[in-house]
């Protein structure tokens, strides 16, 4: 399976667990077990102090600043092991979880036929075989 492949699988079931199929927002892996949900904020103008926001940045006389959206869908390092999704490397599309050295050895690989992964008490995980 080709990187391209990879992304698309991992993109298409991020977007679709986290309701937002057919959404360019960025895709970031943080710690933990969260599934996938929507971060950030929506673009908006303000006055240049900043301390106002405009809702209308035309229909006034005055100058107004531009402020990019940071929305992106956050999903856990955790849950993307759980789904066969873990062991990605960086695409130029967005980032994409690459193998984190924090983690055990054993959760470097998506869980092979006959192991699942077993989530711990402290927020972590391990693969263990099916029993």
């Amino acid at each position: 399976m080709t990187s391209v492949t990879q992304y698309r699988k991992l993109s298409k079931t991020v977007r679709t667990a986290a309701g937002l199929s057919g959404t360019p927002y960025p895709i970031v892996p943080v710690a933990g077990t969260q599934a996938p949900r929507l971060q950030g904020r929506s673009y908006y103008w303000t006055t240049p102090s900043g301390l106002t926001e405009v809702r209308h940045p035309n229909a006034y006389g005055w100058p107004t600043l531009y402020h990019g959206s940071t929305l992106r869908i956050e999903v856990g390092r955790g849950w993307l092991f759980a789904n066969g999704l873990g062991g990605l490397e960086e695409h130029p599309r967005g980032y994409v979880c690459p193998p984190d050295s924090s983690l055990p050895a054993s959760t470097q690989a998506a869980p092979a036929d006959g192991q699942r992964v077993v989530f711990t008490s402290e927020g972590g995980f391990r693969i263990e075989p099916q029993a």
